[in-house]
């Protein structure tokens, strides 16, 4: 079994949630990259976005995913833009397995209406008018799709996927 691996996706794709069910079930530890950026920055990406770019975040971002390379026996979940930055998707598929978790896009919008009302998600400004937050995941989606095709398996997210993921990897 492959003992690092990196769940990739976007947004509200459910790779947290996946990662720590595969984890609790085949005895790994679980790493969300955003959580281990946010104890480096010492506060919430959101606020960390307020008065900083996008690029300052994800060369930081960067650094938490090179620092990663070395684990063993550990889940993955990146950021939904980790891997359409620099090499990192290179990085990704060079130190473990990777496997995209594919989301229908109305799915993805259903998600992230309510989220971005708590503004957890800076990149979508906060947006809350649903054509216009299906418009921004669409763009979104079709920009990063590419490099989340990259990986060395994809999936789709149903109430299985954590098993599916196991058998995959197995």
């Amino acid at each position: 079994m492959q003992t690092l691996v990196y769940l990739v996706g976007f947004m509200a794709s459910g790779k947290t949630k996946i990662g720590k069910k595969i984890a609790k079930k085949i005895g790994y530890q679980f790493i969300d990259l955003d959580q281990k950026i946010s104890e480096k920055i010492n506060m919430s990406i959101a606020d960390f976005f307020k008065s900083n770019t996008e690029t300052d975040f994800r060369l930081i971002e960067q650094q938490c995913l090179i620092d990663t390379q070395n684990l063993q026996k550990t889940i993955v979940a990146t950021g939904g833009g980790t891997p359409c930055f620099g090499d990192n998707m290179h990085i990704i598929n060079t130190f473990g397995a990777s496997i995209f978790i594919d989301v229908e896009t109305k799915i993805l919008v259903g998600r992230l209406k309510n989220e971005t009302q708590n503004k957890k998600r800076p990149l979508l400004n906060n947006e809350t008018d649903p054509q216009k937050l299906q418009t921004l995941v669409e763009n979104m989606l079709s920009q990063r799709r590419p490099f989340y095709e990259k990986s060395h398996f994809s999936i789709q997210n149903t109430k299985h996927t954590a098993d599916d993921i196991i058998k995959l990897l197995t």
